[in-house]
């Protein structure tokens, strides 16, 4: 892709398209002007999130607009001025469809992209709903039982690409990732990906043996084939959200940080699922968006060089499909009018009235009119305490009058189960707090419970209170019994505190469940209940708590004065509704508090407003136990003993300092830099974590060295002594025949000498020494000479 400077036309109607008023006179010359006879023009006319949407019109501007054979007349059209045409679909093309497609496995609405002879698509989040190989039968063909009396569906027409969904068992994309188009004799790269973000919004068995990997990693590798084979004209049919204002400014979205990511080769992006308008130019990209429902087509129109194969000019339109100035296309509408008529008598089947519009618009604070009577009939249906409906889930408004079975279909048609769970109070805290995600916001309706929020608090911690129907708040740690749908109960829509849930058990199909709600009430109203409620005013401010140690009997602080104080210990409410006098202080008594317990506190003031939580930790002011100290000998080189687990021991003798760590288990062994003399006076203590220290203990280095052997002169017969030299102050043996038969102690000088009876010759003498802790040197043998 070269990088010029490209013409974006915005939103424009059918009729300027068609008939060529949508440029004055002197645009019209410019853009004559700015023509190259010999480049190549090529149209892409894409589609994103039909969602099966045959025969449902919709609204643009208050104008109507949608329906398989406007559609279809509109394609037609456009396709008529100029023969180098490709159609294109983004994603999502069935899912969330109406009857007449849902009821048979999707199979008519790629019949109708059949019939309009589509030549790309990709995969969006909603292809997944029934699983992958659903998705496959519906792309390659097959049977279904619901269609056999049609006999075995043919499949798409057309390539289906796709770069990031991965099979598991072979590591490779489950689709070709790309395809090369050729037009007039230019190639055009076509790099299919679907959201990441997928296996979040369908259930897990949905993407069971599939994973996605990051869209640009994958648009960048396999741009770079593409490249590799000579190919510059690249465009991505990317599952993932984009919007921008009419005339192009401010685009934001998933998409816009695609554009900003992926290589300069790439010419176009064709963006999808949040059903917005996009028409804006990213980083030299050209990136579209054509609302959903087949309520309009992005048409991009792109002039490619003969010579460069690049694209040297682009530009795009979003044509919306109005109802008006074209007559709807006879052969799309037969074949969704075969349909229809297969499915009247279980479609036209009258369920009830409705006295009003239930629509599913929220107000500003989440709510509205038709999730309210949803999250109602699932309440109903399981017999819970609450009932929680994710917003994805309600696909269209109920009109004022007679309801019928086709209608309810259309608000509901993904056919989930109802599950009934279990929850705490805390847990349910952590669903409604789970609206509120990095990317965007989910608002659940919901039933039996009330709950408010507010903005200005941050994601994860938004929900303010909640409260019961008799108007008590929610208790944290008590259970309650909540219906949700199988979707939401496995994590969907990142809702993943319902996975938590105890004594889940399965019920009827949501669809089942509001059929017999509406049947019941009707004739049936709604209102905003003020359910959902945002607010401003939040928090009071949280009481102050002082320090608290393991040798207090009393819990202190301050807090605005008149409120009420809730105090918990570890958790567990242990004060409620104590009033705060005038002077804004509190003391509370309690028994002596372990070190490490916590100490929460927090008000309610008198405009009901909750403050958030004071947490202390009690503080160790509790000294250690004095360690127990093994024997310290002159040849030891550590010092050990059992103390306070965790603690620092230290050893200290003078000035000098040794440390080391007990154990969990209270063993402790720090080692020395050397030996110790014997009689060297060492102290031993311990200090906690918290720094208190335990009392010493003294201790005197032992001696447990034996004396060198003594030297002993000679002896001769008739003398009868023995002499020598020997550890000073030791005492010396002299033995004969294991007989001691003299001892002396040795002077400061070290000589010794031992008076016995005279030996004869020939005599051995054993000669030893004992010093004064009781060690005795090794034995010296001697003969008494002649």
């Amino acid at each position: 892709m070269k990088k010029k400077q490209f013409t974006r036309l915005g939103q424009i109607t059918a009729s300027a398209l068609l008939f060529g008023s949508f440029m004055s006179p002197a645009g019209q010359k410019l853009a004559h002007a700015e023509d190259t006879a010999a480049n190549v023009k090529v149209q892409i006319l894409g589609i994103n999130d039909f969602h099966g949407q045959l025969d449902k019109t919709t609204k643009i501007n208050g104008q109507v607009t949608g329906t398989a054979a406007y559609l279809a007349a509109y394609l037609k059209k456009l396709e008529a001025t100029n023969p180098n045409t490709i159609k294109v679909s983004a994603g999502d093309a069935v899912g969330a469809s109406s009857p007449v497609s849902a009821l048979l496995q999707d199979e008519p609405t790629i019949k109708f992209l059949n019939l309009m002879k589509f030549d790309i698509g990709t995969l969006g989040n909603h292809e997944f709903d029934e699983g992958v190989a659903e998705m496959k039968r519906l792309v390659n063909g097959g049977e279904h039982p619901k269609t056999k009396q049609y006999g075995t569906f043919e499949g798409a027409n057309f390539p289906y690409i796709s770069a990031n969904v991965i099979d598991k068992s072979t590591g490779k994309p489950i689709f070709d990732p790309y395809i090369i188009k050729e037009e007039a004799g230019q190639k055009i790269g076509f790099i299919g990906v679907t959201y990441s973000d997928t296996p979040s919004i369908v259930i897990p068995s949905g993407v069971e043996g599939v994973e996605f990997t990051d869209e640009a990693e994958a648009i960048n590798k396999y741009t770079k084939e593409l490249k590799d084979q000579g190919v510059k004209a690249i465009v991505v049919l990317a599952h993932n959200p984009g919007t921008s204002n009419l005339d192009g400014s401010n685009p934001t979205g998933e998409a816009i940080d695609l554009a900003n990511t992926v290589d300069d080769e790439v010419d176009v992006i064709f963006a999808a699922h949040d059903h917005k308008y996009l028409n804006s130019t990213v980083d030299g990209k050209l990136l579209v968006q054509a609302y959903s429902s087949g309520a309009a087509i992005s048409d991009v129109n792109l002039e490619i060089d003969p010579a460069t194969h690049d694209i040297v000019k682009k530009d795009a339109q979003i044509v919306n499909t109005l109802n008006t100035g074209i007559e709807p296309d006879a052969e799309a509408q037969a074949l969704v009018d075969k349909y229809l008529n297969d499915i009247k008598p279980i479609i036209s089947e009258e369920i009830g009235t409705a006295s009003m519009p239930l629509t599913r618009d929220q107000n500003e604070s989440g709510e509205s009119v038709l999730g309210n009577v949803i999250a109602d009939s699932m309440r109903t249906e399981m017999k819970t305490d609450f009932g929680f409906m994710n917003p994805g889930g309600i696909r269209a408004n109920i009109d004022q009058g007679t309801i019928n079975w086709g209608q309810v279909y259309t608000v509901e048609p993904f056919g989930n189960d109802l599950v009934k769970m279990t929850l705490t109070g805390a847990q349910i805290r952590d669903v409604l707090n789970q609206q509120w995600q990095p990317e965007k916001t989910n608002m659940l309706q919901i039933s039996g419970l009330t709950y408010t929020w507010s903005d200005a608090l941050p994601k994860g911690q938004k929900v303010v209170n909640i409260f019961l129907p008799d108007g008590k708040k929610i208790d944290p740690n008590a259970e309650y019994t909540a219906t949700v749908n199988n979707f939401m109960s496995t994590g969907g829509d990142s809702y993943t505190a319902f996975t938590g849930g105890k004594n889940k058990v399965t019920g009827p199909v949501d669809f089942n469940a509001l059929l017999n709600y509406l049947k019941a009430q009707s004739p049936v109203s709604g209102a905003i209940e003020g359910r959902i409620k945002k607010v401003t005013d939040i928090t009071a401010d949280a009481p102050v708590v002082n320090p608290v140690t393991d040798h207090d009997s009393f819990i202190t602080g301050k807090a605005e004065a008149g409120s009420k104080l809730t105090v918990w210990i570890n958790g567990k409410e242990f004060k409620r509704d104590v009033l705060i006098g005038a002077n804004g202080t509190f003391k509370i008594k309690t028994l002596h508090l372990k070190a490490g317990t916590t100490v929460s506190a927090s008000i309610t003031d008198a405009a009901e407003n909750d403050s958030e939580k004071t947490t202390v930790t009690v503080l160790d002011k509790t000294a250690p136990h004095a360690p127990y100290v093994h024997i310290v000998r002159d040849y030891d080189k550590k010092v050990t003993g059992k103390a306070e687990a965790g603690s620092t021991v230290t050893v200290k003798r003078g000035k000098t300092l040794w440390t080391g760590v007990a154990d969990r288990k209270g063993m402790f062994s720090v080692k020395l830099d050397k030996q110790q003399k014997a009689g060297t006076l060492l102290y031993v203590f311990a200090a906690d974590k918290s720094k208190n220290i335990s009392s010493s203990v003294k201790l005197i280095v032992k001696d447990a060295t034996a004396p060198k052997a003594p030297v002993v002169h000679a002896v001769k017969a008739g003398e009868g002594w023995v002499t020598g030299k020997a550890e000073a102050y030791s005492k010396v043996y002299v033995k004969s025949h294991n007989k001691v038969i003299g001892y002396a102690y040795v002077g400061k000088n070290g000589t010794f000498t031992v008076k016995m009876k005279k030996q004869k010759a020939g005599t051995a003498l054993y000669v030893s020494s004992k010093d004064r802790a009781g060690n005795t040197s090794k034995t010296v043998k001697i003969f008494v000479k002649r």
